[in-house]
């Protein structure tokens, strides 16, 4: 569990590092073209964004990291209050209680699960030595299972609140 949860951390990281390649530093090298400068303004701009101790997609992919989580607990905690509605065990939680109170536990699982003793460095080196068709079969599984607690988080919410209207 902990070696992939750290393995869909490494592809939102190197999902973000992929966006700036595509978007970001070819606008930086068509402004700063020929200029001793502007190359030194790249290079510092790489080394803030990909350094992997407390750059900023690694911020991103962390913040990213510790949202799924939340979705999770949030889909879980929902979908069993969804199953004790239907058999007619009523549990009065309040909408607003519950997803403040959901932040704490989600914090400390994410926290234990990638950020601990910066365990996800280690991790991180080994996946480096992928293969890259591995590297693109995990990219795939990794990017199916973010889209799945997305929906799964937000999805079982809005049913919860669909059923409790009626």
């Amino acid at each position: 569990m902990i070696k992939f949860c750290n393995l869909i951390y490494f592809n939102l990281y190197k999902l973000g590092l992929l966006i700036n390649e595509i978007s970001v530093y070819p606008i930086f090298h068509l402004l700063f073209k020929n200029n001793k400068k502007g190359e030194e303004v790249i290079k510092a701009v790489k080394e803030v964004s990909e350094n992997k101790k407390n750059g900023i997609k690694i911020t991103l992919a962390g913040m990213h990291f510790y949202a799924l989580v939340y979705l999770f607990i949030l889909g879980s905690i929902n979908s069993v209050l969804i199953c004790l509605q239907e058999v007619n065990i009523a549990i009065n939680i309040n909408n607003k209680h519950l997803l403040l109170l959901l932040g704490v536990p989600s914090y400390i699982f994410a926290y234990f699960l990638i950020d601990y003793k910066d365990r996800y460095l280690d991790y991180f080196k080994y996946f480096e030595k992928f293969t890259t068709k591995k590297k693109r079969i995990w990219g795939f599984i990794s990017l199916l299972t973010v889209i799945f607690l997305w929906f799964w988080g937000f999805g079982s919410l809005i049913l919860r609140l669909i059923l409790n209207n009626n």
